[in-house]
């Protein structure tokens, strides 16, 4: 077991202890959840989804009907409990599958994404809530790139497919030198618009000399009525037949070609450069933003109105960089407000998307950036996600030592989780923050406690301070919690018999001996 004491620590906030709760895995059905946090002592819980229609044992939307719904919902309310939800990881908002942005695997994941609207709605207006997170990724796999200048990915504006570039060697006046992959990118973007001038120039010239072809038929046939030769008639007209037959199809390729490089120029054409390759970051906005505004539409169509909370993630994934998640959010608000219902007000619709649509701020993820990152720039990205705190609608917090997405208790790593939480509390963030410390085998329970010695100064003055009340709460004399922590000796303390409880309320484990069975002392 791990040292349990922590007595010299600094406070990351000093929100309500209601404030706080923990997260479960997408493999446990949501009542057992629910059923575990209260158990636990917690006052808020996050729910975790798997797949829609996914095989296993992921849970998802699709596997709770009404009834369960309900009783989901009476548990919760009875229990004083709130909750969040968070949708299965899979889905990406802009329908990246891996190797390209596709728009049958946008829609799905829309679709999917509505289904764990519906189970929210569902549950919480049986509870009586209103605006329940329902946490989605910002993407699930989308390139971010976090070096540029290493790396790029890109993303072909017209098919969907990716690439990537990285630096090459250039002849440049008789050395050896290192192309960027920048340079490079705008290169391919060059040539193809250097290309595509190319086939319009050529069907131009293939047009002309058709016409040229048709003219000189003309006067060859002029020439033979004139002179009454049999011969030059039949050669006009054989070249007046080849010319209109090959003219039709020129014809066609010359309007097409056309068509296409005129689109090419008012579709690409930006500051004198041709970008239809254009990296997978800067192309993924625009879709996921579409996807997250009809999101907001739908969530705000229900009578509890779900908030739709973006999450940043990992440094490889787009999403990751503060600007990113800046920009996609306000670019879903400002789509949820153009695409408005007809009765809706602009001033309405903006209100509306503003609550509806909004930010999880994950501080484990954003401390993989020290991946790239010295001490002084990454203190600077952490205070450019300070500034998104007006977004903030949840806040995800678990400990890391930098390198991966640990999910370990609070205190364990250097994620900057007291930082954040003092942006969040300058910015006058009243949400819920959630424990995500489930990385260690002893699971959700044993990060949530471990973590709260590094919460608030005292629950109440004069008081307890987290540490106190935690270890009192969880391991002292009279536990008001009856999860896995307790013992099942307890019950069995002389012999009593509690064979017909549960497990957890101290019943003799299945296979497990009695007491006082066996070979007596000697």
């Amino acid at each position: 077991m791990y040292n349990n004491a922590y007595f010299n620590t600094k406070y990351i906030s000093s929100l309500d202890f209601g404030s706080y709760g923990g997260s479960t895995p997408p493999t446990q059905d949501p009542m057992k959840a629910m059923d575990q946090a209260i158990n636990w002592g917690w006052q808020f819980v996050e729910l975790g989804f798997g797949p829609t229609g996914g095989g296993g044992q992921a849970f998802a939307a699709g596997k709770a009907g009404k009834p369960s719904r309900e009783e989901l919902a009476r548990l919760a309310k009875l229990n004083k409990m709130s909750m969040a939800v968070h949708h299965y990881t899979g889905d990406d908002p802009a329908g990246f599958t891996g190797r390209e942005f596709n728009d049958v695997a946008q829609e799905r994941a829309e679709y999917n994404m509505k289904t764990t609207i519906d189970f929210v709605d569902d549950v919480a207006k049986k509870m009586g809530a209103n605006n329940v997170p329902v946490v989605v990724h910002s993407s699930a796999g989308v390139p971010g790139n976090p070096q540029p200048d290493k790396q790029i990915y890109f993303a072909d504006q017209d098919s969907g497919a990716v690439g990537v570039v990285e630096p090459e060697r250039r002849m440049r006046d008789g050395k050896i030198v290192w192309a960027t992959p920048d340079e490079i990118l705008q290169e391919r973007n060059d040539s193809l618009i250097a290309n595509a001038a190319s086939r319009f120039s050529n069907v131009t010239i293939s047009m002309d000399s058709i016409w040229r072809e048709k003219e000189a038929a003309k006067e060859l046939l002029r020439e033979g009525e004139r002179e009454k030769n049999a011969d030059k008639i039949r050669r006009a007209t054989r070249m007046m037949e080849v010319a209109e037959k090959a003219f039709e199809p020129v014809k066609k390729e010359y309007e097409r070609s056309k068509t296409e490089f005129d689109r090419l120029h008012k579709d690409y054409m930006k500051k004198g450069k041709y970008n239809q390759l254009i990296p997978t970051n800067d192309y993924a906005v625009d879709r996921a933003a579409e996807t997250i505004a009809k999101l907001g539409h739908y969530a705000y169509s229900k009578k509890s109105k779900p908030m739709v909370c973006v999450e940043n993630l990992f440094p490889e994934w787009y999403g990751g960089k503060p600007k990113e998640m800046e920009k996609l959010l306000k670019k879903s608000r400002e789509m949820f407000v153009k695409n408005r219902p007809k009765n809706m007000s602009e001033g309405a619709a903006k209100r509306a998307a503003n609550e509806i649509i909004g930010m999880t701020v994950d501080v484990g993820h954003m401390n993989m950036w020290k991946r790239y990152k010295d001490s002084k720039d990454f203190n600077n990205l952490r205070r450019e996600f300070g500034k998104l705190a007006p977004y903030v609608k949840h806040v995800h917090l678990s400990d890391n030592m930098g390198d991966m997405d640990a999910h370990l208790p609070i205190g364990w790593g250097n994620a900057p989780n007291k930082e954040v939480m003092e942006d969040m509390r300058k910015a006058g963030y009243k949400g819920k923050v959630l424990i995500e410390a489930y990385g260690l085998p002893e699971g959700a329970h044993f990060g949530v406690y471990q973590s709260l010695p590094h919460m608030a100064p005292p629950l109440y003055t004069p008081g307890p301070t987290w540490q106190e009340a935690a270890f009192s709460y969880f391991f002292g004399d009279y536990p008001f919690t009856m999860g896995p922590i307790f013992p099942g000796i307890h019950a069995e303390q002389y012999g009593m018999g509690f064979s017909g409880l549960p497990s957890v309320m101290g019943a003799k484990r299945p296979g497990e001996r009695g007491r006082f069975s066996g070979t007596p002392m000697s």
